[in-house]
């Protein structure tokens, strides 16, 4: 793994930052509802795709496979983001952070669970692992709307599909 890391490696409160591949991603500190959440998004596709969709075509089997796909991407682009860490300097006339000790301007918030001020705060969430901020709001919104999108679509397509046949042998 550390030949995929790049350096440098660093520790932002409890969000890990660094470079995987070229890419800069942030880990939160609940990663492991990341990690389940994936698994989640997985499965629950890859069943639709084998089981219902399958049964209905070519074109169903590949939306199944695309919906999966783009979830998948949707949640990993903001898993993954940095959330948007509030800036060290600022107005010499706002208050700071007692834990952090940046400017705390209107927009920015701290973080009790992921231990730093974030810019443009709106909520901590554990599935992303970090806070959702100004750094990764818009990625949050489209994961939730690729995701609610799926979830119509499967529940459609399921709604659709054709019941398996029961068979009752006599005796």
């Amino acid at each position: 793994l550390d030949s995929l890391l790049d350096p440098p490696r660093q520790h932002t409160g409890r969000i890990w930052c660094g470079t995987i591949c070229g890419h800069q991603v942030c880990l939160g500190p609940h990663w492991p509802c990341s990690v389940l959440m994936v698994a989640l998004i997985s499965v629950i596709g890859w069943e639709f795709t084998a089981n219902v969709a399958a049964q209905m075509g070519a074109a169903q089997h590949c939306m199944g496979v695309l919906i999966t796909a783009c979830s998948l991407a949707a949640f990993l682009s903001c898993a993954l983001a940095s959330p948007g860490f509030a800036p060290a300097a600022g107005p010499a006339s706002a208050p700071r952070c007692t834990r952090c000790q940046v400017p705390q301007t209107p927009d920015v918030m701290h973080c009790d669970f992921c231990d730093v001020c974030i810019a443009g705060w709106d909520h901590h969430c554990p599935w992303t692992s970090k806070c959702v901020g100004g750094g990764n709001l818009n990625q949050f919104y489209l994961f939730l709307g690729v995701n609610c999108c799926s979830l119509v679509y499967i529940c459609v397509v399921t709604m659709y599909a054709p019941l398996p046949e029961i068979t009752v042998s006599g005796g």
